[in-house]
């Protein structure tokens, strides 16, 4: 399985970087980035460790919490990607759709 990020979850990151720039300094925006990132090497390796979206009616897309932050990763299976949706902060409201 391979992890492809889908604009709006890079968007995500970029928001992310910028935000923890901007209130703590660039080594905590890189740290914050960095645990997003490496998260996703445990979906490389076990991708059905998430449980299905309450935001998506038809089971198709997932959701994880990644350990010890707030961030949660809405992704799809698709063959042999894992497509990245998101990079959502618990702390924010929820959308009602990943898509």
């Amino acid at each position: 399985m391979r992890i492809v990020w889908l604009p709006y979850a890079l968007g995500d990151l970029v928001g992310i970087k910028q935000y923890y720039t901007k209130v703590a300094g660039k080594p905590v925006a890189d740290k914050q980035v960095k645990k997003v990132t490496k998260a996703t090497r445990l979906l490389e390796v076990h991708p059905y460790i998430g449980h299905p979206s309450p935001n998506d009616t038809d089971d198709d897309v997932l959701e994880w919490t990644i350990p010890n932050s707030s961030y949660t990763l809405p992704y799809m299976i698709v063959g042999d990607e894992i497509r990245i949706l998101r990079v959502f902060d618990q702390r924010q409201e929820r959308p009602d759709s990943w898509n």
